[in-house]
C-alpha cells in the first residue's frame, strides 16, 4: 500500500501537489513538515520541491560571500543571455559599420583608414561575437601589433568608434575599448620643410595636385579638409579660404587668409566652382612623394631637380611653424589652423623657425610672378 500526501499549489486554482511514500511513517513526517511550511511561509513556499530547495540553499552559500543575491545573479544571467542573443559576429558588425559610415558621407581617406585597421582586427576576432570581446583581449592585441605609440593609439581610437557604434546597435552592453590602456609616446619635435623644398614641391607638381600642395603649405589646411574644398570657397576678392563646419575636423567654420604667394600659385589653375582636388587625393599625393625622393638628372649627370625627403604632415607643420614665427601670435595661428587651443599651436610650432626663414617660406612665388623688392613681408590680415 502506498501513502500519498497532498498540499496546496502555489497558484490559486491550480491542482494540488502530491508525493507518494511507501511507509506511513515517512508520509506522516512529510505531511507534518508541509503543514508547518504552509503555516510559516504560505502555500507558495510550501509548494517548492525539495530538490529546488536544495539548489536554493547551495546558491545562497555560493553567492553570500560575494555579496550577491539570488535575484541579482539570475537577473545578470538573463541579461547576459539577452546580450548574446542580440549580438552578431565581429565580421558582420564591421560590414554594417562600414556601410553606415559610407551612408553618412565619410571621407575617402577616413573610410580607407577604417578599412585597413578593421581588417587587421577582423583577422583574429572575426568569428567571435561582439559582446564576447574583453578588455584584456583588446589590450593584448594592441600590444601584439608591434607598432609605435602613435599608430597603436590610432588603432585604439578607430576601434573605439567601432565599439561605440556596436553599443548603440545593442551588439554589446558597453564599449570595452574605453578601458584599454593608451600607449604613452614621447613628444617628438615636428619636422618642417625649407623654402627651397617648397619651391621644388610646387614647381614640379602635376597640375591636379598643385592646389592641394599650395594650400597645404601656404594656408596650413588639413589634407582631409582640402579634399572637400570647392573653388567657390576660395575667395580671391576677399582674400581668404572658407573651411565649412561640415568639412572641418573640429566641426567649426573658419576662414584662412590667403598669402600673396598662395594667390599666385592658385590663379594658375583656379576655377569658378567645382572640386579643388580630384578623387583619391591621398593616393595621388603618395605617388608624387615617391617621385620626389629621388633627384632628377639629365644625361650628363647634372641635377635638374633635387630630391625632397618628405616629412610626416610636413606642409601643415611647416605652415604652422613659419606662421607663428612671423605673426608672433599662437592665438591667431591656432584660429587659422583650426586648433581647439592656442596651447596646442604653441607647443608644436613655437621656436621651430626664425622670422627670416618665415619670410623666405611665404615668399615662394611662381618664378614668373616673384614680386620685386622685399619679398614675403606681407602679413595676412
Amino acid at each position: 500500500m502506498k501513502w500519498v500526501v497532498y498540499w496546496p499549489a502555489a497558484t490559486p486554482g491550480k491542482p494540488r501537489r502530491y508525493r507518494r511514500f511507501k511507509l506511513k511513517k515517512d508520509a506522516e513526517e512529510f505531511q507534518e513538515q508541509k503543514e508547518i511550511d504552509v503555516q510559516n511561509k504560505g502555500t507558495e513556499a510550501a509548494a517548492v520541491h525539495d530538490e529546488a530547495l536544495s539548489e536554493l540553499k547551495w546558491a545562497v552559500q555560493v553567492l553570500e560571500p560575494l555579496g550577491v543575491s539570488i535575484r541579482e545573479a539570475i537577473q545578470s544571467f538573463v541579461d547576459r543571455r539577452a546580450e548574446i542573443a542580440a549580438s552578431v559576429p565581429v565580421s558582420e558588425a564591421i560590414r554594417q559599420f562600414r556601410d553606415s559610415k559610407e551612408r553618412d558621407g565619410a571621407s575617402e581617406r577616413y573610410a580607407r583608414d577604417l578599412k585597413l585597421r578593421l581588417a587587421k582586427f577582423e583577422e583574429p576576432f572575426g568569428k567571435k561575437a561582439v559582446c564576447d570581446i574583453t578588455v584584456r583581449e583588446l589590450d593584448r592585441w594592441l600590444v601584439s601589433l608591434g607598432v609605435g605609440p602613435t599608430s597603436r593609439n590610432n588603432y585604439r581610437r578607430n576601434l573605439g568608434v567601432f565599439f561605440s557604434w556596436c553599443e548603440g546597435m545593442g551588439y554589446c552592453q558597453n564599449n570595452p575599448m574605453r578601458k584599454t590602456s593608451r600607449a604613452r609616446k614621447k613628444p617628438q619635435p615636428v619636422e618642417i620643410f625649407s623654402a627651397d623644398d617648397l619651391r621644388v614641391i610646387l614647381e614640379n607638381a602635376p597640375e591636379e595636385l598643385l592646389p592641394a600642395l599650395a594650400i597645404g603649405g601656404l594656408a596650413g589646411i588639413r589634407v582631409a579638409e582640402i579634399s572637400k574644398l570647392d573653388w567657390s570657397e576660395i575667395n580671391f576678392d576677399k582674400g581668404h579660404i572658407e573651411v565649412a563646419a561640415e568639412n572641418s575636423k573640429t566641426a567649426s567654420r573658419r576662414f584662412v587668409p590667403m598669402e600673396p604667394a598662395l594667390r599666385a600659385w592658385l590663379k594658375k589653375v583656379a576655377r569658378v566652382s567645382g572640386p579643388v582636388t580630384q578623387k583619391r587625393l591621398d593616393e595621388r599625393l603618395s605617388e608624387y612623394r615617391k617621385i620626389l625622393r629621388k633627384e632628377q638628372k639629365d644625361d650628363d649627370g647634372v641635377v635638374l631637380r633635387p630630391a625632397v625627403h618628405w616629412k610626416d604632415n610636413g606642409l601643415r607643420h611647416s605652415y604652422g611653424s613659419y606662421a607663428i614665427a612671423r605673426e608672433e601670435s599662437a592665438d591667431r595661428v591656432a584660429l587659422w589652423m583650426g586648433h581647439t587651443s592656442a596651447a596646442v599651436t604653441f607647443a608644436h610650432y613655437q621656436e621651430r623657425a626664425t622670422t627670416e626663414e618665415a619670410e623666405a617660406w611665404f615668399g615662394v612665388f611662381p618664378k614668373a610672378e616673384e614680386p620685386k623688392g622685399e619679398k614675403g613681408k606681407q602679413k595676412a590680415g
